[in-house]
């Protein structure tokens, strides 16, 4: 079952996405949280590929979608975060994320 998966990740989460957008279109209620942990994996998908390629066992991206994830979960479970931390905590993890995989594409250079 997992050597099916492999390379269809990042696909499967862009469906999930597509799947939730358009019920958020047809007004059925989709939790923040299931957005949140879409998108960690999502990040952490591409990661994943670009490390299969580079080499490059970088932490940056993996730990940022860690964090998302966790956020995601917690907010799911009922854990009151206030709301500009949660935007301060997925900023940073945003930017923390993306830089991850410019050093891995970065590193496919060398």
């Amino acid at each position: 079952m997992i050597d099916f998966l492999k390379g269809k990740r990042t696909y499967i989460v862009v469906i999930a996405f597509l799947v939730c957008i358009a019920m958020a279109i047809g007004k059925v209620a989709v939790p923040e949280y299931v957005f949140g942990i879409l998108a960690a994996a999502g990040l952490a998908g591409v990661r994943a590929g670009i490390a299969a390629i580079s080499g490059n066992k970088g932490w940056r991206t993996y730990g940022a979608a860690a964090v998302v994830a966790i956020i995601s979960i917690l907010g799911a479970a009922g854990v009151a975060i206030p709301p500009n931390v949660i935007e301060v905590i997925y900023g940073v993890c945003g930017a923390l994320g993306f830089m991850g995989v410019r050093v891995a594409v970065e590193k496919l250079k060398s």
